[in-house]
């Protein structure tokens, strides 16, 4: 089973199809052969006293095997739920192998449990909550980073994308900088700073540096090959993409999103390029590429199953309301917000919105437009992203209306921080690092951190060189 499992983390990264086609027959020799040797035979030995889930523990194996069954492909798997809360392993003193840990939140993240994720992640991070070395959590990193993205605690992930960029930088591990490099782009312009245009990636390889483009891996490209890490890949694809939507590039984000899929519509990596698919049709229906993007959908759509996970269905119906143009656009639209629990991803949310308010308002429904708008512009506020916000007090103006909330400029809003906060953040914004500030303060660094993360949202704005503008506009 752990074979099977690491065979199965390779086919995840590499996204070959021969790699994904060995698995089935593997998966199924490791179940033949836990069942074949019973639960009080199954146990792994040495391998237990350095952290290792023991095989005989019921809730390990079956950890174990439904992640390797998710990242074969399997979607009869996909309802499988990870441990809530983890338990600890047997022999390991009440604190749960950071192996298990691992495990339960790779589980949670490819299975869109991204709240459960997050958590497992932390644990697996703390010193106190997890036994065993720092070693498997490294390549963990992309998609706790992804997590946090996704869930808007992005001061969390920025955090986490420069410790875990020194880590990458000190152990030489090309791929995993590449994929947080990706990771640090695709923040940047969900936040609405992006990239300069000339930095981008070519999505046909191989990946070589020219005089008029710099290439997005820097120093990694001729070390690693992106043929054969589709995952990294595809982040840098859509890295791409997100950026040029953010610079205005209809036609570069779409040649950037649409090479997510194959002529076929086959998706290069089976969980980046799907949840990208709103992306995709938003570029579409931009540049007039609504049927094809319909097709790209209606193979994600079979792909997915009869059972695909909330967040991937939000996203289908928001994807379909834009370039299925045989079908009710509202219809879709009100699906893909219906769900209260579609608010655990904030700016996927906020996005739909935003296209319903736009849609409402050229149909001459300002009311219900102004109400979309208003929740958009709240929520952009709220977790960092002044160009949504911008563009959403654009519409809130075209649909007939002032700001409904967060009219007060950022330096008016400085009386909504607390005394520590207005502390900390005067000491940011004079180029003090977290740690500076927290032994100028007696705090740790995490607390520093945790209250600009409290901060940012409540002055609307997503960055320390905005922090030094608003102060010095008080």
């Amino acid at each position: 089973m752990a074979l099977a499992a690491l065979a199965a983390s390779i086919a995840r990264q590499s996204g070959l199809p021969d790699h994904h086609q060995s698995l089935p027959p593997l998966l199924a020799h490791a179940d033949r052969t836990a069942r074949e040797a019973g639960p009080g035979k199954a146990r792994t030995g040495p391998a237990d006293e350095e952290g290792f889930p023991e095989l005989a523990d019921p809730g390990a194996l079956a950890a174990l095997r439904a992640l390797t069954a998710v990242l074969a492909g399997a979607s009869s798997y996909v309802r499988t739920e990870p441990s809530r809360p983890v338990r600890a392993a047997a022999g390991h003193s009440g604190t749960p192998p950071v192996t298990r840990l691992l495990t339960d939140a790779s589980l949670a993240y490819h299975t869109d449990r991204s709240e459960l994720a997050a958590e497992l992640h932390r644990q697996a991070a703390s010193p106190r909550g997890a036994r065993g070395s720092r070693g498997p959590q490294v390549w963990e990193l992309p998609a706790q980073v992804d997590t946090l993205i996704a869930l808007g605690r992005w001061m969390e992930a920025e955090s986490l994308l420069t410790d875990g960029r020194s880590v990458a930088a000190v152990h030489r591990l090309p791929r995993l900088d590449m994929d947080l490099e990706a990771l640090a782009v695709t923040l940047r312009a969900l936040r609405g700073d992006p990239v300069p245009a000339a930095f981008t990636y070519d999505p046909q390889p191989p990946l070589a540096p020219s005089a008029s483009r710099v290439p997005f891996t820097g120093p990694h490209w001729r070390s690693v090959s992106l043929d054969e890490n589709r995952a990294t890949r595809a982040r840098m694809l859509r890295a791409c993409g997100l950026s040029a939507l953010s610079l205005g590039d209809s036609d570069g984000a779409h040649r950037h999103l649409r090479a997510l899929y194959g002529e076929d519509g086959a998706p290069l990596d089976a969980f980046v390029a799907p949840r990208a698919i709103a992306e995709l049709a938003e570029s579409a229906r931009r540049t007039g590429n609504q049927t094809e993007a319909a097709r790209i959908l209606a193979e994600v759509r079979t792909a997915q199953g009869d059972r695909p996970t909330l967040r991937m269905t939000l996203l289908m119906h928001h994807a379909a309301a834009l370039v299925d143009e045989g079908g009710d656009p509202e219809h879709h639209f009100r699906l893909a917000l219906v769900s209260a629990a579609g608010e655990t991803w904030p700016l996927e949310r906020a996005r739909t919105r935003l296209h319903y308010a736009v849609w409402l308002r050229r149909r001459r429904r300002p009311l219900k437009a102004r109400a979309q708008l208003s929740a958009v512009l709240e929520a952009a506020l709220r977790f960092g992203a002044p160009a949504l916000a911008e563009t959403a007090r654009g519409e809130l103006r075209a649909a007939g209306a002032a700001e409904t909330c967060g009219a007060v400029g950022p330096a008016h809003r400085l009386d909504e921080l607390t005394a520590q906060q207005r502390q900390i953040a005067g000491l940011a914004a004079d180029g003090l690092t977290n740690r500076e500030i927290g032994e100028r303060l007696f705090l740790s660094p995490r607390t520093v951190g945790s209250h600009l993360y409290q901060v940012y949202p409540k002055l609307g704005i997503s960055s320390r060189r905005q922090l030094r503008d608003v102060l010095r506009n008080a």
